[in-house]
């Protein structure tokens, strides 16, 4: 093998590793309602996308992140499916700051006529932060809806859900009824009621095959909602190593 063969051997090998690097190196999503288009990559602020439901159709990979602008509400729900980071490397939904100025504000989702103000469904490592969730009532009543949560953690297919942070989530007014429906007087004589509620933040786990593990809910604020604040409902012990930190609760409904 001649010196010449050998350099281009080597600078091929050289323009691969690189290529592989370049796919696999983490990548922030950026949505802004007002400056953002669902065509656009997404990748910066000037190439936000527009909507959350744009930004769930994505498969991420591990340490992405989807960023949402602070102080700014949006009014739909995101939907995390089968989207799995690294111990190393979580997923990591949160609000930054458009201007990048620092900002206590979180970014508000408002739910409205939505089964959760956010969905995650068959994840592993993923952390969600900085954000409000909102959900009072509805516009039109989805009938096929059993109740409306501010944040949902379910298992369906995954055989395993494990390591998710939700920490310093603000969840306020998320009830199923709007203002001034009335519940019976019979509605008092069960638990959980037999009627339609809004929840803060539930883990539901309802298979004994399927493991919901390492999750963690820390300095979260939930305030008005129509049932309980943080409520984990599971089969066989198959909801295990649940951390729930420093919340605060307030002003909680049910029967």
């Amino acid at each position: 093998m001649n010196i010449k063969t050998n350099y281009q051997i080597k600078f091929i090998i050289f323009i691969l590793i690189a290529l592989l690097n370049q796919k696999t190196m983490a990548k922030d999503f950026y949505i802004h309602p007002k400056y953002g288009n669902d065509l656009n990559s997404g990748e910066s602020k000037k190439s936000a996308f527009k909507t959350l439901e744009r930004a769930t159709k994505l498969k991420l990979l591990p340490g992405d992140r989807i960023v949402l602008a602070s102080g700014i509400q949006y009014n739909e729900s995101l939907n995390l499916i089968n989207q799995q980071g690294t111990l190393n490397k979580p997923i990591v939904i949160t609000a930054v700051d458009w201007e990048g100025k620092d900002s206590k504000k979180t970014a508000i989702i408002d739910f409205k006529s939505q089964a959760n103000g956010i969905l995650i469904e068959d994840c592993s490592f993923i952390t969600v932060s900085n954000i409000t969730l909102t959900g009072n009532g509805y516009t039109q009543e989805d009938k096929t809806l059993k109740m409306r949560c501010g944040l949902l953690l379910t298992s369906k297919n995954s055989k395993l859900m494990e390591h998710i942070l939700i920490q310093n989530i603000i969840i306020k007014d998320v009830f199923y009824e709007n203002p001034g429906f009335i519940r019976g007087k019979n509605e008092v004589r069960t638990a959980n009621g037999s009627q339609k509620y809004g929840w803060g933040i539930r883990l539901i786990n309802s298979n004994p095959e399927i493991a919901m593990q390492n999750i963690t809910i820390e300095n979260c604020n939930i305030n008005s909602v129509s049932h309980t604040g943080i409520k984990l409902t599971g089969n066989k012990k198959n909801i295990n190593k649940v951390q729930i930190l420093n919340n605060k609760i307030e002003n909680t409904g049910g029967p």
